[in-house]
């Protein structure tokens, strides 16, 4: 998957970058992709890491597509082919797409570069960006922000419960689908958190799916 923007129109907006790592890392928003600047790679997960909403949710993004990115970006800081080169992760201006985008990068910092939640997010302090809102088709009661989506990762690591040296992605991906059972687990081997069973077997012929005991039984 290359996700390395090698053509653009756009450069003026890179004036308003959010340095990450000094000198090495930055995030910017920008229409369109950036056209290309000696001393520059340019990066985006946009189209290749998507959320798929069931109502009026937007994010933030899942764990395997959290994982993607930081493999993603670690592969890219540790080039030696880019080491003379900054390297800027861009987003759509949508403030959808920032919010995710700033996830994950504050994610990164967090998860990486041994930064507390406040100071992954302290670069993106002044930014007007969207709470998150849940997978109804109403207004949200509450406002869930990107600060306390890196707060909530933050204490799952410190339990214990996310580790991405041992993490399988591959597993995750399948499970989370809704034909393969729709089903995460909270705490491995001991929480396991999913959409069902039901008691009849049906398909919506819309993507939703129910699943029956029988259907889980074989997993364990």
């Amino acid at each position: 998957m290359d996700l390395l923007s090698r053509r653009g129109s756009e450069s003026r907006g890179l004036k308003k970058t959010v340095e990450i790592i000094k000198d090495r890392l930055y995030y910017v928003a920008v229409k369109g992709e950036p056209a290309p600047q000696e001393g520059y790679i340019f990066f985006s997960v946009d189209r290749e890491l998507e959320y798929w909403n069931f109502f009026l949710d937007f994010g933030p993004l899942n764990l395997g597509q959290l994982f993607k990115f930081c493999q993603l970006l670690i592969g890219l800081l540790k080039d030696p082919a880019l080491t003379d080169r900054k390297i800027v992760y861009y987003s759509a201006r949508r403030k959808e797409k920032r919010a995710n985008a700033t996830f994950l990068i504050s994610a990164f910092s967090m998860l990486y570069l041994h930064k507390t939640p406040k100071e992954a997010f302290y670069p993106f302090r002044k930014n007007s960006l969207p709470p998150f809102h849940d997978a109804t088709p109403f207004e949200c009661t509450y406002k869930l922000t990107v600060l306390d989506c890196l707060k909530g990762l933050d204490k799952a690591v410190k339990m214990g419960f996310l580790d991405f040296d041992n993490f399988q992605v591959e597993e995750y991906e399948f499970y989370e689908r809704v034909e393969n059972g729709d089903f995460n687990w909270i705490i491995q081997d001991k929480f396991l958190a999913f959409a069902g069973p039901f008691n009849r077997k049906e398909d919506s012929g819309d993507g939703y799916l129910t699943l029956t005991p029988e259907d889980y039984i074989p997993y364990f």
